[in-house]
């Protein structure tokens, strides 16, 4: 339980999360090369767009298992906040969550790039 406690810190959560990601772009790259740079770029950049169009809420879209209910749960409390307080903290909560969203993009549309781009330079 310290540990989860521990990443609630932003610089441990961002250092665990650098650090998976370049563990897991390394291992792409020893098996696939820069075609493995470039698919872990693209698949980061999938799973952060659904995030952003998300909005932090439950993701499932359609599938036949997902439950309405936690949807409209999620929602409900959304609307909840009647509070001025309430509302600026959601909507800080919103911002923390955009601006590390952005980030994460960028990050990752770098590393499609680059990947993909040295394929295509050594196909030249």
């Amino acid at each position: 339980m310290k540990f989860l406690a521990r990443l609630r810190y932003e610089r441990v959560a961002w250092s665990l999360g650098g650090l998976l990601l370049v563990s897991v772009t390394g291992l792409a790259f020893s098996y696939f090369g820069w075609f493995g740079v470039g698919l872990v770029g693209l698949v980061g950049l999938v799973i952060t767009m659904q995030l952003a169009l998300n909005r932090g809420h439950a993701m499932g879209g359609g599938y036949q298992g997902v439950d309405l209910r936690l949807y409209a749960k999620q929602l409900k409390e959304h609307d909840s906040h009647t509070r001025p307080t309430e509302k600026l903290a959601a909507k800080d909560a919103e911002t923390k969550r955009t601006r590390v969203i952005k980030i994460c993009n960028t990050a990752f549309i770098a590393m499609a790039a680059i990947g993909f781009g040295v394929i295509f330079l050594r196909f030249l």
